[in-house]
C-alpha cells in the first residue's frame, strides 16, 4: 500500500520555493542557497583535509596505513586500512553538513519541521522524500522543480 503524501513543494520564484503541508496546511519558505550547496559538494574535499590534518597531528603517514606484502617477487599494496579511515572521515563530514542543511535553509530543526508539517513515526517514505526533494532543489541548477 503507498503512504499518503504528506507535502509539496512549489516554486516561487526562481530561487524560492515553499513546502506545502498536505495534512495540516502549513507552509515553509526557503530560498536556494548558493553557499550550501558548494558546501554539499565540497563534503569529500573538505573531509581529506581534515584527515591529513590528522594524520600530521598523530604523526601518521599514508604509508603507515598502507599493507605492503611480498610474495615470490610481486608486490601488492593493501589499502584498506587508510581507506577505511578517510570514508570515517568523509561520513563525519557529511553528518555534519546534513545536520546544518535544515537550520540553514528554514531556521528550524529537523524535527521542527517534521512537527510543523504533520509527519509523523509512521512518515518514514515520505521524510525520506523530503530530504530527497530538497537535495535535488539544493543541487539543481533547474529553475523549475515540481513535487513528485
Amino acid at each position: 500500500m503507498e503512504e499518503k503524501k504528506i507535502f509539496k513543494i512549489e516554486q516561487v520564484d526562481e530561487d524560492s520555493y515553499k513546502v506545502i503541508s498536505l495534512v495540516n496546511g502549513n507552509e515553509l519558505l526557503f530560498k536556494k542557497n548558493v553557499a550550501l550547496a558548494r558546501k554539499i559538494q565540497s563534503v569529500n574535499a573538505n573531509a581529506r583535509l581534515k584527515m591529513i590534518k590528522w594524520m600530521k597531528e598523530e604523526g601518521i603517514t599514508k604509508n603507515d596505513l598502507i599493507d605492503k606484502t611480498e610474495r615470490n617477487g610481486k608486490v601488492t599494496y593493501d589499502e584498506s586500512n587508510y581507506r577505511d579511515i578517510e570514508r570515517g572521515f568523509i561520513e563525519d563530514e557529511a553528518i555534519e553538513i546534513a545536520s546544518n542543511i535544515y537550520n540553514t535553509l528554514f531556521n528550524m530543526s529537523l524535527e521542527e519541521i517534521l512537527l510543523h508539517l504533520g509527519f509523523t513515526n509512521e512518515s518514514g517514505t515520505e521524510a525520506y522524500r523530503f530530504g530527497n526533494e530538497l537535495k535535488e532543489i539544493i543541487n539543481s541548477k533547474k529553475t523549475t522543480f515540481p513535487s513528485k
